[in-house]
């Protein structure tokens, strides 16, 4: 399950990046920035679900 919505988080922070990164000026890094992202919202989420599990 958690894998299913790991997918789900990194498509949607993949999909969403531009509108996140475009008003911040950051435009231009965008391929490096998704990857950022999508790191950063991975490592919150395993954070939330290990709280939420223990």
């Amino acid at each position: 399950m958690r894998a299913i919505i790991a997918v789900l988080v990194a498509y949607a922070v993949w999909r969403w990046a531009p509108l996140l990164l475009d008003p911040l000026g950051l435009g231009e890094f965008l391929f490096i920035g998704r990857f950022c992202l999508i790191a950063a919202v991975l490592t919150a989420a395993e954070n939330v679900f290990n709280k939420v599990t223990t």
